[in-house]
């Protein structure tokens, strides 16, 4: 569920109240691409999930320009509709912007263009969220803005897609969050591979580390890291794709890198005791 905010130059408060009866909403804000570079969050430091989940919590948004902001408000009850309210505030310049807001978010629906776009997001440092679609990158504006973490959104009928961080071990399936937010802890290392005993797909991946710069693979294990063991995740292009025919395989590896062979032939020596 979203719902878009159409935001004017300024200082900007975001505040949780409560709406009726309990609130069991979770109210994200996620800065769409157009905004990029236009509106920065700033949470308590205690808010490790950069989210609002209680009524009272507040956001603070430094606008810098006429700018989008989404919403992405989910419930913490399952098969539950989500309950609260949020109200936007101007706090800089007051005899200029008067413009107040308050939503009721069970009244909320999703727009249909998202229901197609959000295959995946990715999670940056100073952006939040960014969703995207299967094939189209996600990335930051810098190399300042790492990749915290990704999440695969369940789809039926579609092969599962497997994340593992490398650094923490943790494994994430769809529906499941990897890495962290808020945390300046940018992924370095990931496993990617397709849960599907027929064997039918193949994930294909393009990836952007600080030093390594641009990488690719395909394949049902894929095994992404940088030069070094830190090389921080700049961006990142996922798609799941039928396996094809062996006899249509190229010849080459997907994953090439910047070194040119040498002339002469290499020999390998394998020593046995």
């Amino acid at each position: 569920m979203y719902e878009m905010l159409s935001l004017n130059p300024g200082l900007i408060l975001l505040r949780y109240k409560k709406q009726g009866g309990q609130s069991n909403a979770i109210i994200r804000p996620i800065i769409p691409a157009e905004s990029r570079g236009a509106i920065t969050l700033l949470f308590d430091p205690a808010n490790k999930d950069n989210a609002l989940t209680t009524p009272g919590e507040v956001c603070v948004l430094r606008c810098e320009r006429p700018a989008l902001l989404r919403l992405e408000i989910t419930s913490r009850q399952v098969q539950v509709p989500p309950r609260g309210s949020i109200e936007m505030e101007y706090i800089s310049q007051p005899k200029r912007h008067t413009f107040g807001y308050q939503a009721d978010v069970a009244q909320m629906v999703q727009p249909p263009e998202m229901a197609h776009v959000f295959d995946y997001f990715a999670h940056f440092h100073l952006l939040g969220d960014q969703p995207g679609a299967f094939g189209e990158w996600l990335q930051g504006d810098g190399t300042s803005q790492g990749i915290e973490g990704l999440y695969i959104k369940p789809a039926p009928g579609q092969p599962r897609l497997m994340l593992r961080d490398l650094a923490s071990g943790q494994v994430a399936a769809p529906g499941e969050y990897l890495g962290t937010r808020g945390q300046f802890r940018p992924l370095s290392g990931l496993e990617i591979w397709i849960d599907d005993p027929a064997n039918t797909h193949v994930v294909r991946v393009e990836a952007l580390f600080r030093n390594a710069g641009r990488v690719e693979q395909s394949g049902a294990f894929l095994t992404l890291r940088g030069i070094e063991p830190d090389d921080k995740l700049l961006g990142i292009n996922l798609r799941i794709a039928p396996r094809l025919p062996q006899h249509q395989l190229r010849s080459e590896p997907i994953f090439q890198s910047g070194r040119v062979a040498p002339a002469t032939t290499e020999r390998v020596k394998i020593f046995r005791k």
